[in-house]
């Protein structure tokens, strides 16, 4: 008898797709909300936007190597500072 016929196996099945699909959505969530902590203003958006990105992966990816290689904000506020001193 095949696993997957019973009610058990429907369950086991469900949970799995379950997770694999809830599961990136998680983690680019977390990841655009730690990154926006650091590198905007508005880390609440930046962790929408991660998530909504998932939806085409590939967009969601580009979308953290952009956060990743932006200037954290206490960087981007003592370079104005500087030319602001000159």
């Amino acid at each position: 008898m095949d696993e997957s016929n019973t009610l058990a196996g429907y369950f086991v099945w469900d949970l799995s797709v379950l997770f694999l699909l809830l599961v990136p959505f998680v983690v680019m969530g977390a990841l655009s909300y730690f990154l926006g902590k650091r590198k905007t203003q508005q880390p609440k958006l930046a962790a929408f936007i991660g998530v909504m990105l998932t939806f085409a992966l590939p967009l969601g990816v580009l979308y953290l190597v952009v956060l990743l290689l932006k200037d954290d904000l206490e960087c981007q506020t003592n370079h104005q500072s500087l030319q602001a001193g000159n």
